[in-house]
């Protein structure tokens, strides 16, 4: 089949975005399908831009092109007998640009209803998505780009806490928790630009993961790297979509936003190192059961 998988892009910057992009086209290539990157600049400022991409994607054909994956606005927009959507979250330009906001809106609202399916990476972006455009999706949370680097050589004295945003509040509170731990139990604290291998490699022979965002709109790709690496992921009660698949006592430890309560969990698994094992490799199979997989995103995008 002839894809194209339609996406926006900032000229020569490569982002988490850009690599899933990458990873989607070739995940499509080795199924035997002819996967075309069409990546379509986009800027939100000045706030006027917004409208001009709009009618580029507007005005954009793609001949021989036989089914169309539309990522991000104004991408999806595109017109196409035969395109599906796969929604990681919705623009919105700020409130001081009250008319170009509801243009998006509109524009969502219109031509999210032409596509032949419209999927969200979350729950919470399906339910906006109902609540404010009145458009039905169905959950497909996006697989890690990569998983091959991903294993388990075991379950060691530390837990890893991987940076999601350089200077996060909620980094101290986890920093916070080593004061109040009793156990020997250590935190490796790691920067999101960290060799891939290496990172991987932490992963494996880590006790467990913490990852305790707030209200975070997705399953989180620090949560899949733990599962694919069998690893318990200790998070917080308001760290939203990533409980879907931290389930307390099964895959990891929900516990309160509070950094004894954290400590305490930490040490609950490094007192009991074959019940961490236990849940890391829980939450790897509640991962595969849940859809998690290239293999099922791929069915759904094509059926």
């Amino acid at each position: 089949m002839n894809i194209a998988i339609v996406d926006t892009c900032v000229p020569f910057f490569k982002g988490a975005a850009e690599h899933f992009s990458e990873a989607l086209r070739l995940q499509l290539a080795a199924r035997g399908h002819n996967a075309l990157p069409v990546r379509i600049p986009f800027r939100t400022e000045p706030a006027e831009q917004v409208l001009d991409h709009l009618l580029a994607c507007r005005l954009l054909t793609l001949p021989r092109i036989e089914r169309v994956i539309a990522l991000r606005f104004p991408a999806y927009c595109v017109p196409h007998p035969n395109k599906v959507v796969w929604l990681a979250s919705q623009f919105r330009p700020g409130k001081e640009d009250d008319a170009i906001r509801q243009v998006v809106i509109n524009a969502d609202s219109l031509y999210l209803a032409q596509a032949r399916r419209v999927f969200t990476s979350s729950q919470v972006i399906s339910e906006q998505l109902q609540k404010v455009n009145g458009i039905a999706s169905e959950v497909l949370h996006a697989p890690l780009a990569r998983t091959e680097h991903f294993f388990c050589s075991g379950y060691g004295d530390y837990f890893l806490c991987p940076e999601w945003v350089a200077g996060d509040q909620r980094l101290a509170l986890v920093v916070d928790a080593i004061k109040y731990v009793k156990s020997g139990v250590r935190l490796v604290m790691i920067p999101s630009c960290m060799n891939e291998n290496e990172r991987a490699r932490l992963f494996a022979e880590a006790l467990g993961c913490i990852y305790t965002p707030y209200d975070e709109d997705s399953c989180g790709d620090v949560t899949l790297e733990a599962y694919h690496s069998r690893k318990p992921v200790i998070t917080c009660r308001d760290s939203g979509e990533v409980t879907i698949l931290v389930r307390h006592g099964e895959t990891g430890l929900v516990v309160e936003p509070q950094p004894a309560a954290i400590a305490e969990a930490m040490d609950e698994l490094f007192n009991d190192r074959d019940r961490a094992a236990k849940m890391g490799n829980a939450g790897y199979e509640l991962m595969m059961a849940s859809g998690i997989n290239w293999d099922n995103a791929i069915e759904k995008l094509l059926a």
